[in-house]
């Protein structure tokens, strides 16, 4: 079940729209907090791969490993990262409409044990708020940037 939902219609075409965004080390273009994204794994971006996030926390740099969990090109991809016992999955769909690319992500947190259920709530708040305006960035990027196209 999500946490939070967001959505945004890209102008541009669906395997571009796809393509950038799957692609994690975009990932400081369009989350603030992110300072670095790495590439791990060998090969073109896909199920498996995998990437280290650097993420500015607190005035804290905290790295967690990311992982693409699921990935069917261009419609649908799951990422999935682990730090400090929470678990962050994205669940992005796409879809090709007549005004470019509808993008959807559905952000799920998963905490372990009984003090983690309480402050889940704040925890997903607060990563909403830092994450939550990646795809209003993405069209931003894309749609305003000609080195994307």
């Amino acid at each position: 079940m999500a946490d939070f939902r967001v959505s945004e219609i890209i102008h541009r075409p669906i395997e571009e729209v796809f393509s950038y965004l799957s692609n994690l080390e975009h990932a400081t273009e369009l989350l603030p907090f992110v300072t670095d994204m790495e590439k791990l794994s060998t090969g073109p971006v896909g199920h498996g791969s995998r990437f280290l996030e650097t993420r500015l926390v607190r005035r804290r740099r905290i790295q967690a490993e990311v992982h693409i969990t699921e990935f069917a090109r261009p419609t649908s991809f799951t990422s999935k990262s682990v730090s400090n016992g929470v678990e962050i999955l994205y669940h992005y769909t796409f879809s090709a409409i007549e005004e470019g690319t509808q993008v959807e992500m559905e952000a799920e947190v998963k905490t372990g044990g009984f003090l983690s259920f309480l402050t889940k709530k704040q925890l997903v708040k607060i990563i909403k708020n830092e994450d939550g305006g990646q795809l209003q960035k993405l069209k931003e990027v894309l749609e305003t940037e000609e080195v994307h196209r």
